[in-house]
């Protein structure tokens, strides 16, 4: 998810980047200007788009900067929430085995009662 973000942000990095180069571009070649006031008002353009562009990236870095800390804390909290719902599953499946064997012992000495008992009904019989 946090690659398709990222892609999401660097497509929208590059058309921000192209629209405001060919808005610029187009606005500049329309406008009717002298040579030297053009390349002026191109350059002043271009600065502007480039300032943008910048301050643009860096914030597209400080978000992904941000995202992958969120990103971790998420990770170490599901990590740690497994780690402790493992022990409770650890902890209940021995209990449940201690379990299993008191009652296969108890049927093993009801097993042996019972049988002494008709061991003895069949001796008197």
């Amino acid at each position: 998810m946090a690659d398709q973000n990222n892609r999401k942000g660097k497509d929208l990095l590059i058309g921000v980047l192209v629209g405001g180069m060919i808005g610029a571009a187009a606005a500049m070649l329309l406008a009717p200007k002298s040579g030297r006031e053009l390349r002026r008002s191109l350059s002043e353009s271009y600065q502007t788009v480039l300032k943008k562009t910048q301050e643009l990236a860096r914030n597209m870095g400080e978000y992904s900067e941000t995202l992958t800390e969120r990103v971790k804390d998420i990770a170490s909290q599901v990590k740690e929430e497994v780690e402790t719902l493992k022990g409770q599953v650890q902890r209940a499946a021995a209990d449940a085995a201690q379990d299993v064997h008191r009652a296969v012992d108890y049927v093993k000495d009801e097993a042996a009662a019972v049988t002494d008992r008709v061991k003895e009904q069949t001796k008197h019989t």
